[in-house]
């Protein structure tokens, strides 16, 4: 197994969940070179990291599919009893029903992509003054 495939394989299965020790415990079952076996556990905690971000970034959209449901319930709560028979009232209803269902809709896209190899690689500025920060 060469190098770039090792880590591939270290990387699936940091994505997979499994913490250092585990990583470590399959590695030393592999048939493998003492320095590819190092320099594939320098890349872990790396791997580790990106997936635990990502991992919080797929809990924020979760959350926001959460809020999203409460605020159409809300609305269509409002709907449907007296509160939002009539006027601004039935606006409010009708607005809070449209967002909550908007919010739902793209935090469930958001939320249904796999887990992305490259996560926080990206950078978030395109000026020349903040890549210091993100090319790390």
């Amino acid at each position: 197994m060469d190098l770039e495939a090792l880590k591939n394989h270290c990387q699936d299965l940091a994505f997979d969940g499994k913490d250092y020790l585990e990583i470590e415990q399959a590695l030393s079952s592999l048939e493998i070179t003492e320095a590819d076996r190092e320099a594939a556990l320098k890349q872990v905690d790396g791997y580790i990291v990106r997936y635990e971000i990502s991992h919080q970034e797929r809990q924020k959209h979760l959350y926001k599919i959460m809020i999203g449901l409460l605020l159409l319930f809300i609305g269509g709560g409002a709907m449907l009893t007296s509160v939002g028979k009539e006027g601004l009232a039935r606006i409010f209803a009708i607005g809070f029903v449209l967002y909550g269902a908007w919010m739902v809709r793209g935090a469930y896209a958001a939320y249904r992509k796999p887990l992305r190899s490259d996560f926080g690689k990206e950078r978030k500025f395109k000026s020349g003054d903040m890549r210091k920060f993100y090319d790390r």
